[in-house]
Parts: structure tokens; sequence; C-alpha cells
């Protein structure tokens, strides 16, 4: 339920931006949206997140059956981290490059930055996983809960 809640809230804070930047028609704000929702390449990618991010998500979380499989809650999960990667990535990206000069393919660089901080989550996740408990040691019921009820 809160994948697919967050999945609306994404969508409606994205649109309540587009909205009001579009509208507002203020002259240093109005290219970050004219160059990623209407020039090439990026339209395509723009296009390629909304349907990613809200899209699949919405009508993929609306069955209450498929919703109770925790694996392929699993897997809308990454699907949705993918996404939410591919959208940083054109907030970014786009920026970074020259005026004319567009491509949407993800270089090398930013392949190992992209990487690195993945790396950097997981050997910081390790050195906490290594100092403190997964399950806390001061709970007196949680002995109750190891049988699977």
């Amino acid at each position: 339920k809160m994948t697919f809640a967050f999945s609306l809230l994404w969508t409606y804070m994205g649109y309540s931006q587009y909205l009001v930047i579009w509208f507002a028609d203020i002259p240093e704000e109005t290219p970050y949206l004219v160059i990623r929702s209407m020039n090439a390449p990026w339209n395509t990618l723009f296009l390629v997140i909304i349907i990613w991010v809200f899209v699949s998500v919405f009508l993929g979380l609306l069955p209450r059956t498929l919703c109770r499989m925790p694996n392929y809650i699993r897997l809308m999960g990454i699907w949705v981290m993918l996404g939410q990667l591919l959208a940083v990535y054109m907030m970014v990206v786009p920026s970074l490059q020259h005026e004319g000069h567009y491509h949407i393919f993800m270089g090398m660089h930013e392949l190992l930055i992209t990487l690195g901080f993945v790396g950097a989550f997981f050997l910081s996740y390790l050195a906490f996983l290594g100092k403190l408990p997964i399950l806390p040691i001061s709970d007196k019921h949680l002995c109750r809960t190891w049988h699977g009820h």
C-alpha cells in the first residue's frame, strides 16, 4: 500500500512542479522543462519515466492478489528504485551537457560514480550491521515471535 501511495505522491508532486514552472513562465526556470520535456532525446526519456514510475507501478499494484506476494512486491520495489535512478539521471545530466550537444547514453564516469555511491551505501550498511544488532535485545516479547505465530 505504501509503494502505491508513494507512486501517487511522486506523480502528484512532479505534475505540480511541472505545472507551476510552466505557467509561471519565468525565463530562468522554463529552460529546465523545455530541455527535458520537448527536446530530443530527453522528451522520450521523459515519457518513459512517467510510464515506468507511475503507470506501470499504478497498474501493477492495483490487483490485491499480486500485492499479497512478497516476491512480487520486492520486484516492484526494485522496479521503482530503477525508475527513480532514471528520473534523477534525467534531472542532472541535461544540465551538465553543452547546448545543442545532448546525448542520453550513460558514460563510464556516470556509471562508475553511481556504482561508487552504491558501494558506499553497502559498506556503511555492513559497518553498522557489525556494530549494532538487527533485532532489539531488550524486547522481552521477541522470543514469542520466533515460532512464527
